[in-house]
């Protein structure tokens, strides 16, 4: 029996402090990670996206800025989108982008995709 048929996905939760570390400790590699793994979450949540798209839009599409900014804005629109249909908070997306250059984009929207992976299904 293949493992994504099984049941619901795996509810991993990780700690937002050691995202903004490995970030900061990384200069943005492990960023790029989580954003591909953040948005396979997500996709796995329903949400549609392409997450290795939106990790390339991260990474090479810093180079020209608009796709890094577009990546981040709608990654946090779909963790919003999550929240708001499980009946929870959403992050402030605003917020989210305030916090791109010091790396604490990904640690704020762990939170919230904490939240989520814990709510009842």
């Amino acid at each position: 029996m293949n493992a994504k048929t099984e049941g619901p996905p795996r509810r991993l939760l990780h700690n937002p402090w050691i995202v903004l570390v490995l970030s900061l400790l990384t200069l943005g590699a492990f960023s790029v990670y989580w954003h591909y793994a953040a948005n396979q979450r997500l996709r796995s949540w329903g949400e549609e996206v392409r997450p290795a798209l939106s990790a390339l839009a991260i990474s090479w599409g810093a180079l020209i800025f608009i796709p890094w900014l577009l990546s981040c804005a709608t990654t946090a629109g779909r963790v919003a989108h999550a929240a708001r249909t499980r009946g929870l908070s959403e992050p402030n997306i605003g917020v989210a982008l305030l916090l791109l250059p010091v790396w604490g984009y990904a640690a704020y929207l762990q939170r919230y995709i904490n939240r989520i992976a814990a709510a009842p299904v």
